[in-house]
Formats: C-alpha cells, sequence, structure tokens
C-alpha cells in the first residue's frame, strides 16, 4: 500500500549510492538496520539506522540521506508517528522540500492524530479525540492524498459506529464533523 510506495520511493536512492566512501562501520549498520526492517524489527532498525549515522564520516550525502529514509520507514511501521515525522522533517531542512518527503510526512502526522483520537477515546474523552480526529482529518485533505482522506474518514465512520454501539450520547461537537464527511456510499 502507500507505506510500502513510500519505502519504495525512498530508499530507490540508496540501492544505487551505497555510501562506498563511508567507513566500513557505518555500511555494516546501515545494512545490518536494512535486515532488521525487513525481519519487521524496527526498534532493532532504528538502533541500527542510528548507528550508522554516528559512524559516518560526518558530511551529509546521499549516504546519510539513505540511512534517514531507512529511519523514517522504521520509526513510522514502528508506530512511532512523532518519531518520523522529525526525521521527515529532517530529510526536508537537509535535502529541500520533495514531494516524497512530504508524503511520508503527513502520512505520519494524520496517523499521529488518529492514535491520539483512538487513544484519547480508549480513555472515554470523546471531546477531546474528536478534537484528535479532527485535526488528523483536516490534515489528510490538507495533504490532498485522496487515500489518505479516504482512510481518515473511514476511521471516523468506524468510530461513529463504536460510539453508538456503547450507547454513549455522542457529543454535539459529533454532528457539526459528521457534517464534514462524505455521504456512504
Amino acid at each position: 500500500t502507500a507505506v510500502i510506495l513510500c519505502a519504495v520511493i525512498l530508499s530507490a536512492a540508496g540501492v544505487l549510492l551505497s555510501g562506498c566512501g563511508e567507513p566500513k562501520k557505518a555500511r555494516e549498520a546501515r545494512l545490518q538496520g536494512i535486515e532488521q526492517m525487513n525481519q519487521k524489527q524496527f526498534e532493532d532498525a532504528i538502533i541500527s539506522f542510528d548507528t550508522a549515522l554516528n559512524e559516518a564520516d560526518g558530511v551529509v550525502d546521499e549516504f546519510e540521506l539513505d540511512i534517514l529514509k531507512y529511519r523514517g520507514e522504521a520509526e513510522y511501521r514502528l508506530g512511532d508517528y512523532e518519531a518520523a515525522v522529525h526525521t521527515y522533517e529532517i530529510l526536508e531542512d537537509v535535502d529541500g522540500e520533495r514531494q516524497e518527503y512530504l508524503r511520508c510526512r503527513n502520512r505520519a502526522k494524520v496517523q499521529s492524530a488518529n492514535e491520539k483520537g483512538l487513544d484519547l477515546l480508549e480513555e472515554g474523552n470523546s471531546e477531546d479525540a474528536i478534537a484528535a480526529f479532527e485535526e488528523g482529518l483536516v490534515l489528510a485533505e490538507e495533504s490532498g492524498d485522496e487515500t489518505l482522506i479516504q482512510e481518515a474518514q473511514q476511521l471516523l465512520r468506524t468510530i461513529e459506529v463504536q460510539l453508538m454501539r456503547s450507547r454513549e450520547k455522542l457529543p454535539e461537537r459529533w454532528r457539526f464533523f459528521r457534517s464534514m464527511l462524505p455521504p456512504m456510499a
């Protein structure tokens, strides 16, 4: 899906530019991190990518950018969306606002807002949960990514059904917020 697409786009340059002039420890740590990602060991992969960055020559070039791309993907797949946002912002600061960074950063921001909303809803704080979901939908709409928008809308419909099943009185704000969603197909 879109997460895999981000990974493919973000790592394409790294396959071609393996950082031949980088220290051996840095190259080995990068490769170890990639292998750990393939094994879905995302926490370990992040540690390996950080090691690779620390062992690198200190000059930000394609090698370091490639490591940051992998680290951002590992953070996202781990569910540490705020860390992923931070990594993609570093990439933008260093390498400019590329569409691939913006897309991945926006996806992480939306996921972060939605996760916050789910946590708040679980705590019984439906008012603040709705505000978090609203933030997620607004971020998705601002991104212009139709898939992201549809995912945010579907999550909201699912939440509404859960609230109705729990027989919890829907907050007044939900009625306004619900009006922002297109009709169900």
